[in-house]
């Protein structure tokens, strides 16, 4: 049986302030694909393992606050995964959302076709 299973090596997470109305975000990963019948050396498939997600500046379009919620909506137009091996890019338009009470954020988006890059 093939299972994927996504081990994180560093994130870093940049909140909206008062004088910085942006949110930024970067996360390392290994995106670790265990073959069963693959004869694939271990420190070549650690290597080819490895990515990068980031979001460097998702610009804030929208906030709603009130009693109970602070929610920023942010949009950075493109964003980009690569793997690290070949740089090999993945490229998605995509939205963030901050809720500052809760202190969560999620990215939602869309790929986009990689022949136009």
């Amino acid at each position: 049986m093939d299972k994927c299973v996504l081990e994180f090596t560093n994130i870093s997470f940049t909140p909206p302030e008062p004088h910085n109305m942006i949110i930024a975000h970067t996360i390392d990963f290994n995106l670790k694909y265990n073959i069963t019948n693959a004869n694939v050396d271990s420190r070549k498939k650690q290597y080819f393992e490895k990515f990068l997600e980031s979001m460097s500046v998702c610009i804030i379009y929208d906030i709603i606050k009130d009693k109970r919620r602070e929610i920023y909506f942010c949009n950075d137009g493109t964003n980009s995964m690569s793997r690290s091996s070949d740089s090999k890019s993945w490229y998605y338009d995509s939205i963030g959302i901050y809720d500052a009470i809760k202190n969560t954020y999620t990215v939602k988006g869309d790929l986009i076709d990689n022949s136009i890059y």
